[in-house]
C-alpha cells in the first residue's frame, strides 16, 4: 500500500520527477537526499525523467538566478534546516546550483497549473497545485 492507495483509481496522480542534471550521479544525490526520505517506499512509484538540455525547463519559464539562491530568506531557511538536524542536498560537482525548479500539473496531457520557484525554498504546496 502506498501514500495515494486511500484515493479513488482514478484520482490517484502518476508522479513524474524530472531532472535537469547533466550527470546521473547528480540526480541520483538530489534523489536519494530529497525524494526518498519523504516517500519513502513509495519513491519506486515516480517515472523518471531526464532533461539535460532543459528543453522543458525552458518551456515551463524556469530559469536561474545568483541573487535568488543566495539570499536571506534562502539562508534563513537552510540555517534552520542546520539547525533542526534537516540532511541537506549533496552538491554534485557540475551541477548548476543557480537552476530554479518548479512544479507542473498535467491532467490527461494537458498542463493545468505551472509554479515557478523563485528560490531553492520556493516550493508550491500539494494543496496549491491541486
Amino acid at each position: 500500500m502506498n501514500k495515494f492507495d486511500i484515493l479513488p483509481e482514478n484520482k490517484r496522480p502518476k508522479l513524474v520527477f524530472i531532472s535537469f542534471s547533466k550527470t546521473l550521479t547528480g540526480v541520483q544525490s538530489f534523489f536519494n537526499d530529497i525524494i526518498t526520505p519523504i516517500l519513502g517506499a513509495d519513491s519506486n512509484e515516480i517515472s523518471f525523467w531526464l532533461d539535460e538540455h532543459l528543453e522543458l525547463y525552458n518551456r515551463f519559464g524556469m530559469g536561474r538566478s545568483f541573487s535568488n539562491t543566495w539570499n536571506l530568506a534562502t539562508i534563513k531557511a537552510y540555517a534552520g534546516f542546520i539547525k533542526s538536524g534537516t540532511v541537506l542536498p549533496s552538491y554534485t560537482q557540475g551541477e548548476d546550483v543557480y537552476q530554479l525548479g518548479g512544479d507542473v500539473l498535467l491532467e490527461n496531457g494537458l498542463v493545468k497549473k505551472v509554479f515557478v520557484s523563485n528560490s531553492p525554498v520556493d516550493r508550491v504546496r500539494v494543496s496549491e497545485l491541486l
